[in-house]
């Protein structure tokens, strides 16, 4: 079970954890996406757009990555932490890898993994 789906089931029992300061958030609103959202409701606002990473799962409408251990979520301006972990996708086509997440000093982090060229861009968003 993905730790999104155990969120969900804990949302459903009235058991969720504590609330965390932030998360990261890729697309066009970037953290008006989440903007007054309670941590537990941060996942609901997924639509096809965005991504939303909170140091442990980066999930998207059709797509998930967990990291292993989690990330830290207080970076220092450049710096960089390595974690393992996986990408899902439907099919299902599973992608193991190693990823970089990168404070970039300008209110985004950058999330790099082994098997893309591409950096995801993720604005980080702080939440109640």
């Amino acid at each position: 079970m993905s730790r999104f789906h155990a969120l969900l089931l804990g949302i459903a029992a009235g058991s969720v954890a504590p609330a965390a300061a932030q998360v990261m958030v890729n697309g066009p609103q970037g953290c008006g996406l989440v903007t007054g959202l309670a941590d537990g409701a941060v996942f609901h606002a997924l639509d096809e757009e965005h991504m939303i990473f909170d140091f442990a799962v980066l999930e998207a409408i059709e797509y998930h990555c967990a990291f292993e251990p989690a990330f830290s979520p207080y970076l220092e301006d450049g710096e960089i932490q390595t974690r393992i972990g996986y990408c899902m996708e439907p099919g299902p086509f599973l992608t193991p890898g190693v990823f970089t997440l990168m404070d970039r000093g300008d209110g985004m982090a950058q999330l790099d993994s082994s098997f893309s060229d591409d950096p995801i861009l993720l604005d980080i968003c702080g939440i109640p």
